[in-house]
């Protein structure tokens, strides 16, 4: 028995793969699960003389995504390609906490013969009653965790409705004894304080200097500083005045009302407060002051320098036609209030286009979406996921059946339209009539669309796919995409931080990528280059990927 790093070195017939998996960081770094199921998968590999070799997915839930597993998905990648043919769990029924997850793994061992082992037997998956024993057993635990949940969910909520803190962090000015909250002596002078400063014409920022200044400090920061929105936030709360308020787990669109909350504050005060914040938001709506651009930004809180390590800001100009990333390096040196926080120089003093900035950055994530071959294999395996076979059978039967329900609504509307001839009915009730009719039919027929939609993927998939056209139809999607918002959403997938620096001597700025993932550059390695029947392995790229364009002033030409 020895431990296997380099998959092309094992004898898939003689090597034991160890899945492991916990739910939580907590029970990752505290709980010794991971190291727990490491000795009992080494002890089987043991037991049936077997090599072994580790894929640590470490904390991920079971109920998440099937793609945020991607240690679990390289796994069944590897059955695929015949390099795995016995695999360990502490547990092969609470190898998942989802069905698909069951299914792409009982399915897949199954069809290519892989022996699945737990710390208490060896399951072979040709027998009949041993596969349905383990399907059987996932469905218990699956149902067992629902219910868990669901007694989680309504003992927090029935926990509320009788008076008890709903959880988070407790507000300034309470304790939490037993669960429920009390006031704290000390800290609810300084929410009064709070509020009687605020009506008195004082600012949120007066009102955090003072906090500082007298030692108050948040439930939880490092600077020990109230921030600007934490105190607009407390102005606005409720619970000060007695009331709180939580939403229905189950149901969001129920919020639920306690009004037993220990006051700190009267009802007067409060609303004194909310018409002032009202008031005053109103007037710097008029006069323009505040008012966040409508200027297309994407890379907003996402840049930082690569001289001094400080976020770069965004100054937007509609005046001056000036649209600019910069390094707000002088600027925090002016404002730093968090003490001990020691601010590098810096060497940057010019600021970089914005558009041009975000059209580089954007480019580059569409090419990297095309070149990535961990991306193509990814699009790949989501697209092949297999089908429940049984399922196509009730999705025709259902197409059968509204196609039928439609039938019967049209004869509806002709019938309906006859008694209108006959002037049995008047028009407001044709009408009437109709628009249920019309509503009722809209609906099947866009449920019959993603039927066929469905049916033929599922045709598709039994014979062969296009995956490659597929693929480019989504890339071709992202680059008609306007959106400033879907962009973001897009580049934070792909992007944990940029980082920019300039160099003075030829005049360019220096962009790198920081990627969450090794996408640059990464390259599919054939495993046989002359008999590419073999299978193949994706070797990682590079976390990171510099680009560079020359200055571009903002400024508007001088007149000659």
């Amino acid at each position: 028995m020895k431990l296997i790093k380099d998959i092309l070195k094992s004898n898939p017939e003689k090597t034991l793969h160890l899945y492991l998996r916990v739910s939580t960081e907590i029970q990752q770094t505290k709980g010794h699960s991971l190291e727990t199921q490491l000795k009992e998968g080494m002890r089987v590999s043991k037991k049936f003389k077997l090599d072994y070799m580790i894929w640590d997915e470490g904390a991920k839930s079971g109920s998440k995504n099937i793609e945020d597993r991607i240690v679990f998905n390289n796994l069944m990648y590897e059955v695929r390609n015949g390099n795995v043919k016995h695999i360990f769990f502490l547990d092969v029924s609470r190898a998942s906490r989802k069905y698909e997850y069951e299914y792409l793994l009982l399915k897949t061992c199954y069809d290519y013969s892989v022996q699945l082992y737990d710390v208490n037997q060896k399951y072979d998956l040709d027998d009949d009653a041993q596969m349905m024993m383990l399907r059987l057993q996932s469905m218990f635990v699956q149902f067992e965790n629902k219910q868990r949940r669901m007694k989680s969910i309504i003992g927090k909520r029935d926990h509320f409705l009788r008076g008890g803190w709903r959880g988070g962090i407790t507000p300034l000015g309470y304790d939490t004894i037993e669960r429920k909250l009390v006031i704290n002596k000390e800290e609810s002078k300084w929410v009064k304080k709070m509020f009687k400063m605020y009506v008195s014409g004082k600012t949120p920022t007066d009102i955090s200097n003072l906090f500082y200044s007298k030692g108050v400090k948040p439930r939880k920061s490092k600077s020990g500083i109230f921030n600007i929105g934490t105190i607009q936030v407390m102005l606005k709360n409720e619970i000060y005045c007695g009331v709180d308020r939580m939403c229905d787990p189950l149901d969001k669109s129920v919020i639920h009302t306690y009004k037993g909350v220990p006051q700190i504050i009267d009802r007067k005060l409060f609303n004194q407060v909310q018409k002032l914040i009202s008031s005053r938001r109103r007037l710097m709506h008029n006069t323009g002051k505040n008012k966040k651009s409508t200027f297309p930004v994407l890379l907003r809180k996402m840049i930082f320098c690569d001289c001094c390590g400080e976020m770069w800001g965004v100054r937007i100009s509609h005046k001056n036609s000036n649209y600019v990333y910069y390094c707000r390096n002088r600027e925090n040196k002016w404002g730093n209030r968090t003490p001990n926080r020691t601010i590098r120089k810096c060497e940057v003093k010019r600021s970089c286009n914005i558009p041009e900035t975000d059209r580089i950055v954007w480019d580059t994530i569409i090419e990297l979406n095309r070149e990535s071959n961990i991306l193509k294999e990814k699009d790949k395996t989501k697209i092949l996921q297999p089908i429940n076979p049984d399922q196509s059978r009730s999705w025709k039967q259902r197409f059968n059946y509204l196609e039928k329900q439609n039938k019967l609504l049209n004869d509806k509307k002709n019938f309906i339209y006859q008694q209108f001839i006959s002037n049995d009915i008047d028009k407001l009730m044709l009408e009437t009539l109709n628009k249920d009719l019309n509503s009722a039919y809209t609906k099947n027929h866009q449920e019959i669309d993603e039927l066929k939609i469905k049916m033929d993927t599922k045709q598709q998939k039994d014979g062969f796919i296009d995956w490659v056209g597929k693929r480019q139809n989504r890339i071709k999607g992202m680059v008609n995409i306007t959106d400033t918002n879907k962009k973001v959403e897009i580049l934070k997938e792909f992007i944990d931080k940029v980082f920019i620096n300039h160099q003075k001597d030829t005049n360019t700025f220096i962009i790198k990528l920081r990627l969450k993932l090794p996408l640059f550059n990464d390259k599919l390695v054939w495993n046989n280059k002359r008999d590419k029947s073999k299978g193949y392995k994706i070797k990682e790229g590079s976390y990171e990927i510099t680009k560079q364009f020359n200055w571009v002033s903002n400024r508007p030409k001088k007149k000659d």
